[in-house]
């Protein structure tokens, strides 16, 4: 019964219809969804649903992006992660890191705040 209540809950949660999260690049992979109106509170009730089947030896099958577990563990992220998030933004940050400075000016892109 806990396991399916647990596979149910997720199924839910996580699905992209709910509105929480987001399939990031590759069409497999959850993000969070920039756009969402849910409020704080619905994020920690999946981290409490994921903390609840954890602590009861439940494996349920999140597809959840390698950036978020990496931020779970306390790992680093560096530049070659966010492929896991979206190939289209490390193509171009890796042009602008090999393209010279006029290169770069040319673009047009202004950083200041």
């Amino acid at each position: 019964v806990r396991r399916e209540f647990f596979g149910l809950a997720s199924h839910e949660l996580f699905n992209v219809r709910f509105g929480m999260f987001r399939h990031c690049c590759n069409e497999r992979l959850l993000w969070f969804n920039p756009t969402t109106f849910d409020p704080p509170v619905r994020f920690e009730l999946a981290g409490i649903l994921l903390g609840l089947a954890i602590y009861n030896s439940i494996n349920i099958e999140i597809n959840l992006s390698p950036l978020i577990y990496k931020k779970l563990f306390g790992e680093s992220i560096n530049l070659s992660d966010l492929k896991h998030y979206d190939e289209q933004l490390i193509d171009m940050l890796g042009y602008m890191l090999r393209g010279t400075p006029a290169e770069v000016r040319e673009m047009g892109l202004n950083f200041t705040a």
